[in-house]
């Protein structure tokens, strides 16, 4: 069977659907707009005005009237925010015993106290290394030299280089063995 022959009875087989459901839609359509009687059909539905007359019941305004005179208004959407709160009573006076005066004790003069000597600050800035890994030569700057020291040198009379690192420098002070390391950023790092 060719595709336009299977097409063509398809679409015969769906017209008949359609006037088959079509015409039964369209007699219930005629017989509920009218009583159909000059088309030559009859209605299958019962009469709705007779079922609608016999459900109508009397309205007996007298039992409904003594319900107006207890209505009572609720909120006034014209009135403006909430009615003012009744007064409280001012409390009562309580009388608290007078403070006694405060005596001031003399101040006595900050006592200085002569502890364990402080390090120096550190007033090289720490530039860079290079070099290799097992001997990386440090550099710093103290604004008029520029020195390059290895791990466990002195600088400056004052500092020994205790670690090299990438960005930084640990920095131990001469006279001060139990001071820790003092680590000193790149210069320029922000750190």
């Amino acid at each position: 069977m060719n595709p336009q022959r299977r097409q063509q009875i398809l679409l015969a087989a769906l017209v008949l659907v359609l006037v088959t459901f079509g015409g039964a839609r369209l007699r219930e359509w005629i017989a509920s707009v009218g009583s159909g009687e000059a088309f030559g059909f009859r209605s299958r539905k019962p009469d709705v005005s007779a079922v609608l007359q016999a459900e109508v019941a009397e309205l007996e305004s007298a039992a409904a009237s003594h319900l107006v005179a207890e209505f009572t208004p609720g909120r006034d959407p014209w009135s403006y925010g909430r009615p003012p709160a009744p007064e409280r009573p001012p409390p009562p006076v309580v009388q608290r015993p007078e403070p006694k005066p405060i005596q001031m004790e003399p101040v006595a003069p900050p006592v200085e106290r002569t502890g364990k000597p402080v390090p120096p600050p550190i007033d090289v800035e720490y530039l860079g290394s290079f070099g290799p890994k097992d001997r990386k030569i440090a550099v710093f700057a103290d604004g008029e030299t520029t020195i390059n020291a290895l791990r466990g040198e002195v600088v400056k009379k004052k500092f020994r280089v205790h670690a090299i690192g990438f960005e930084s420098v640990d920095l131990t002070f001469e006279g001060f063995p139990d001071a820790p390391p003092k680590r000193l950023a790149l210069k320029g790092s922000g750190r």
